[in-house]
């Protein structure tokens, strides 16, 4: 249920990005801090806006008619995100606080998925040529422009973000085999050393790729026809280890806690009832037992893990609608994130740690 969600919620961007310009659109001129930041998509002024949320208080840092998604913070508070012109996606990238917006590149190709580097010197964000077949990764050195290609093949990479080590060295992400089915794959930041890492499971496809802190795993998911497993994979040896094996996992995400010792999932109660709901767990990186830290008949999902590992921001249809939570993992404890309205807020993303 929670990815039919998501699916209908980025339908309906696409849609209002179909029927509106963006043209006039130009970025809040607001200050904001950079500890503990979460950057996030709402709806609730008509439009999808990006808005970051800190010390209590949510703040719009798009503004005009148009659709802006995904998200990205860098360390420093810096915000990349896209922007739909002429019903084709752009990055583009502000300064600390979310003034000053402009364009990461230029040209007519389109962009997708940004994500920052740990130290803010690259994103990372899919990029394709409409004329031709395919989606490629990019690595662009954000002070001049530098752009590293990965996999111009003519195959999709994406679309989900790219997941980057904790020293910025090495990146994970999605991208389609000569089948079409998405397959895990690790690259270094230079463009290094591409590996595929998946496949020897099955050659079926695979979902939400991240890459551990140390740059040594990838954790990612598998459709295994009636079951969702938690997959590890091993960078330098390919030796993939099930994290899950019970004959009904049902798992639609796994994340790395800061310190690499633990996963963040999203566990489907049942996988074959399409009402079923989600719950958010916590696991130790190599399997065992598993605490559930969400607890709520609502769907929740889509879990990101504080800087410190001590909390962790997810979304939840609780309310009825999508609305960010974060619970405290130390005395269990949940507070609502998203306070006031009733609209969805969603696509959300936490701020790495200064390095």
């Amino acid at each position: 249920m929670t990815t039919a969600v998501r699916l209908g919620l980025a339908a309906l961007a696409v849609g209002m990005a179909l029927g509106t310009s963006t043209v006039g659109a130009q970025p809040a001129t607001t200050t904001v801090s950079a500890d503990d930041l979460i950057a996030f998509v709402s709806i609730r002024s008509g439009d999808p806006h990006i808005y970051v949320h800190s010390a209590g208080t949510d703040r719009q840092i798009t503004e005009g008619k148009g659709v802006h998604t995904h998200p990205s913070l860098s360390a420093d508070g810096r915000l990349a995100y896209v922007k739909s012109i002429g019903g084709l996606g752009k990055v583009f990238i502000t300064d600390p606080g979310g003034a000053n917006a402009r364009r990461l590149t230029l040209g007519d190709r389109i962009e997708t998925s940004p994500s920052w580097s740990p130290d803010g010197r690259f994103l990372a964000l899919f990029s394709s040529d409409p004329a031709k077949p395919g989606m490629e990764l990019q690595i662009v050195d954000v002070r001049d422009g530098r752009t590293t290609v990965v996999g111009a093949d003519g195959r999709n990479k994406g679309p989900t973000t790219v997941s980057w080590s904790a020293d910025g060295s090495r990146l994970a992400f999605l991208g389609a085999d000569a089948k079409g089915r998405n397959q895990v794959y690790a690259v270094g930041r230079d463009g290094s050393g591409l590996v595929e890492l998946s496949s020897k499971f099955n050659d079926r496809n695979k979902a939400g790729a991240q890459i551990s802190p140390d740059g040594t795993r990838v954790v990612f998911t598998a459709d295994a026809r009636q079951r969702r497993p938690v997959v590890v994979a091993e960078v330098a040896t390919g030796v993939l280890t099930e994290l899950t094996p019970e004959k009904d996992a049902g798992y639609e995400v796994a994340r790395w806690s800061p310190d690499g010792r633990e996963l963040a999932v999203v566990r489907v109660a049942d996988l074959g009832n399409p009402d079923s709901r989600n719950d958010i767990f916590v696991m130790g990186a190599q399997g065992g037992a598993m605490r559930n830290v969400s607890r709520h008949p609502g769907e929740d999902f889509d879990p990101h893990w504080a800087p410190d590992g001590r909390s962790i921001v997810f979304a939840s249809l609780r309310t009825g609608t999508s609305m960010l939570y974060r619970v405290n993992l130390v005395n269990g404890q949940t507070q609502a994130v998203s306070n006031g309205h009733r609209s969805h807020d969603m696509d959300h993303v936490v701020r790495a740690a200064p390095q």
